[in-house]
């Protein structure tokens, strides 16, 4: 055998080595991807069985949402809770109360039967 014929049988030798590497190479990734594909579908699987129980749930729970609708009350007198003196909400007295001590009222009536007097500003 000549060195030109030692050189082809070498090269097809490298490449038949090179072929089976890359099948066995393309093998492995062919499980991996079975097993990808199981996996898959297992989860698959899982998510319409949630999504079912997650539906009925749904359907089972009733959930009344009622707005509140705050009625405005018109606040006519204010009191301070440590004072004696009850009024108008637009008195200077009045608005030097802190809002976090202020008393409101809707009536004189309300405020007297509490006990304070009234301010020469109420009427």
């Amino acid at each position: 055998m000549n060195q030109l014929e030692k050189n082809i049988v070498n090269s097809f030798n490298l490449a038949k080595r090179d072929i089976v590497a890359n099948r066995d190479n393309i093998f492995k990734v062919s499980q991996t991807q079975n097993k990808i594909l199981d996996i898959l579908e297992r989860l698959t699987k899982e998510n319409k069985v949630l999504t079912s129980k997650l539906a009925v749930r749904k359907t089972t729970r009733k959930v009344v949402v009622k707005k509140a609708v705050a009625k405005r009350v018109k606040v006519k007198w204010v009191a301070s809770k440590t004072g004696k003196k009850f009024h108008q909400v637009k008195c200077p007295y009045a608005q030097n109360i802190k809002p976090n001590m202020k008393v409101r009222y809707q009536s004189k009536t309300k405020a007297l039967n509490e006990g304070y007097k009234p301010c020469t500003c109420v009427k």
